[in-house]
């Protein structure tokens, strides 16, 4: 059987048989992305579990030793999340287009069994599914207050997929569609939320190791990788003197490398 494979944006493919069935390559992408983002955010959890309330120099010491080393692998994933938990996230930043999620969609009426009433005309079924994941879809459904916007991110559609494919036996109705992707959304929420929280604690041990003892605080940021991290913990901190420091030890990292 031949097999094409459809360029979409992001450089994602879909490998597509027969008949326009066949198996979804950016599905299993995109599900092996959100897997490993989910697990950073899940890991925070763990770790916030298990630290010990930030109260002075000594137990900001030790959150920031446990925490450091993951500082941009958290950054990341938050990053990632946030994009994925925005009604819709723009062109350029994940929004699924229509003829993504068509493609996608059209997985699910492959492979769930058929009862009676359910839509046999594929094209039919995905047309009404897959309009729902539009910009202008979203606006009516602010207008009307009929159904709550969809979540337009390509990694949250994927996610309602999986969730339709694990728990239905048969082809969902548009309103079932739409309700998976609520619950899909609610939990990357979830997710974002402890990625958030944990980077929250991140920062209150650097800002207090900073403002407790300067000197024991510059030691690690020593290059550019360092700094890299020194600017994710810095972002939105308000802090003047942190931010005068970040910029010192910046220059000074640039100007030692560039000398090599």
């Amino acid at each position: 059987m031949k097999t094409d494979l459809v360029a979409i944006k992001g450089g994602r493919a879909i490998a597509s048989g027969g008949g326009g069935r066949g198996t979804l390559a950016v599905l299993d992408e995109a599900l092996r992305e959100t897997t490993e983002t989910f697990g950073t955010a899940v890991g925070c959890y763990d770790d916030m579990l298990q630290l010990d309330p930030i109260v002075d120099l000594q137990s900001a010491r030790a959150a920031r030793r446990r925490m450091w080393p993951r500082v941009q692998q958290v950054d990341d994933a938050a990053y990632r999340l946030r994009s994925m938990a925005l009604c819709d996230p723009g062109e350029g930043w994940g929004r699924v287009s229509a003829e993504e999620a068509a493609t996608m969609l059209a997985y699910v009426h492959s492979v769930l069994k058929k009862r009676p009433g359910d839509p046999v005309d594929e094209a039919a079924w995905l047309h009404a599914v897959a309009s729902m994941f539009t910009p202008e879809a979203n606006a009516l459904a602010r207008a009307t207050r009929f159904a709550e916007p969809v979540p337009l991110h390509w990694g949250n559609l994927a996610l309602t997929v999986h969730r339709i494919l694990t728990t239905a036996t048969f082809i969902p109705t548009p309103s079932e569609v739409r309700k998976a992707t609520h619950e899909a959304h609610a939990r990357v929420v979830t997710l974002k939320g402890y990625c958030e929280d944990w980077l929250g604690v991140a920062k209150r041990a650097e800002l207090t190791v900073f403002r407790e003892s300067p000197a024991i605080w510059r030691r690690v940021y020593t290059s550019s990788e360092t700094i890299d991290v020194l600017r994710a913990l810095a972002r939105d901190v308000k802090d003047a003197n942190l931010c005068v420091a970040f910029s010192q030890i910046d220059d000074e990292v640039s100007a030692r490398e560039h000398e090599r």
